[in-house]
């Protein structure tokens, strides 16, 4: 156990720590009430993490109590809160002021636990449950924690940023039997590993302002000649890659932004900014601690929050918009919808665990499945040899002819809806500069053209499909070299290549 949370600790600023310790942990954390026996939060944390109180986080006339744990170099935001039953709106406001500042701090490990005094059971509805759902958030907990002579309540909760490394969860035994009205203890156990940078360059193309004869010029004036009897089959692909995206970039206007894959989606660089200077003016308040100090942080607190329903309520209309667009597809109309109802796809493999192994990293979760299938067949195959595979042709392939037309129906048959590849040419890019009032229909034209011709004409018609698709990649070398390709061919085909 890295950390131990006690909601509702009844502590008060008399209690001295050397009372308080416990072996392997450090001093304890603490939020006292001062004003009325009960309440209060204290947190322990494992010797050997690296923890700090994070005052910025808290907010008065509240029992919240906020830290960071640096641990493997990931950060870890944690939180204990305690709500009285006795709570009003002003308070209930702050609280959500508290987990607010939490939540839209640049970290993905956020942890929060708390006695809330509202029974989720009851209903789904209720103000803390909104709370959760409304950060994408997850509640761990579904038994109930509390328990009277005559009633159970879910009331103890644990809700978590990011689900991906939660192990388990539960409720445990209460620590002393045989009560009547008492408290379980909540329990969940996550595992982390090193990070990995969540954050990713990408560059954005405004494609319908886009000088469309500009780039169909530049291209034009390209020497392709040169670039395509390079013998290196690489280099020529980087050149041809390489001047299809600078005449792109002479010609549409573009920009390279920062892709945040776990942050809050109505989280604008607006608000960002504004969350920065609210954090200035609260230290500065607590440092001055006068009227003016306090005045100013207020007010751009205040302004904070606006902006966050303001964009967070666009945001949501801007959803309903495109759900009920007549030109929406499918596929967009399900991810929308799954964005509406905050059900989003997990985006890792949850932990496996097979028997007493676990396996939270791609590297072994790969390792794992492998050894788990390949223990299903108890084939010995060692030093077994392959069976014969005689030629079933005495043809040759002398040279590989690709025509412009070719090239033409190739590039006529790309969906520009879809998305760039790894070499970050857009579908868009090479139909627009490649192929001039050309389309799918056209070719279904041609070809029907064809086949009317040839009937009109008392001839046969014969049609062949082949699939081809990675075709090299599911062969081995040695069946392709079977059928004697001559070494005039692209040296892709060698099997020593």
């Amino acid at each position: 156990m890295d950390n131990s949370k006690t909601i509702e600790s009844w502590l008060s600023p008399a209690t001295s720590n050397d009372d308080l310790l416990i072996p392997n942990f450090q001093t304890p954390f603490r939020c006292d009430h001062n004003d009325r026996i009960g309440g209060g939060v204290t947190i322990y944390i494992r010797d050997g993490l690296l923890a700090k109180h994070r005052d910025d986080l808290s907010v008065a006339g509240i029992e919240a109590l906020w830290l960071e744990i640096n641990f493997r170099h990931r950060v870890i935001i944690v939180g204990g809160i305690y709500r009285p039953p006795d709570s009003n709106n002003q308070q209930w406001l702050l609280l959500e002021q508290s987990i607010d500042q939490a939540f839209n701090q640049p970290c993905d490990n956020i942890l929060v636990a708390g006695d809330f005094n509202i029974n989720i059971l009851n209903t789904q509805t209720n103000k803390i449950s909104n709370l959760i759902s409304s950060y994408q958030a997850e509640q761990l907990i579904s038994s109930p924690t509390h328990f009277t002579e005559n009633s159970s309540s879910l009331i103890d909760l644990i809700f978590v940023k990011n689900n991906n490394h939660v192990l388990t969860s539960f409720v445990a035994d209460p620590f002393i039997p045989d009560m009547i009205r008492f408290h379980c203890p909540t329990v969940a156990v996550l595992k982390l590993d090193k990070p990995i940078n969540t954050t990713f360059k990408r560059k954005v193309w405004l494609y319908d302002k886009g000088n469309y004869d500009q780039y169909k010029t530049i291209l034009h004036n390209t020497t392709w000649d040169t670039i395509i009897e390079n013998t290196d089959l690489n280099k020529a692909t980087e050149d041809i890659t390489h001047a299809i995206l600078t005449a792109a970039q002479q010609s549409i206007p573009n920009k390279t932004v920062t892709i945040r894959q776990n942050d809050i989606p109505w989280l604008n660089n607006t608000i960002r900014k504004a969350i920065r200077k609210r954090k200035k003016l609260h230290k500065t308040a607590k440092r001055l601690n006068t009227e003016q100090a306090w005045t100013m942080f207020k007010t751009i607190r205040n302004e904070v929050t606006k902006l966050i329903r303001i964009s967070k309520q666009n945001y949501q209309n801007k959803l309903i918009e495109q759900v009920n667009s007549n030109t929406i597809t499918a596929k967009l109309w399900f991810k929308t919808a799954k964005k509406l109802t905050n059900k989003t796809t997990a985006q890792t493999i949850p932990t496996l665990q097979d028997q007493n192994i676990q396996a939270s990293t791609d590297q072994e979760k790969t390792e794992l499945l492998n050894h788990f299938f390949c223990s299903q067949s108890t084939i010995d195959d060692t030093n077994e040899i392959l069976p014969p595979c005689p030629s079933s042709t005495t043809a040759t392939l002398t040279n590989i002819l690709i025509t412009p037309t070719d090239v033409s129906d190739a590039i006529s048959l790309i969906d520009p809806s879809k998305a760039c590849g790894p070499d970050l040419i857009s579908p868009k890019l090479l139909r627009e500069g490649f192929i001039k009032g050309d389309s799918t229909v056209n070719q279904l034209v041609y070809l029907h053209n064809d086949i009317c011709n040839a009937l009109d004409n008392g001839k046969e018609v014969r049609a062949v499909f082949c699939d081809v698709s990675k075709a090299f990649d599911r062969s081995p070398n040695e069946s392709i070299t079977e059928y004697k390709i001559s070494e005039k061919c692209p040296k892709m085909f060698d099997k020593r290549s």
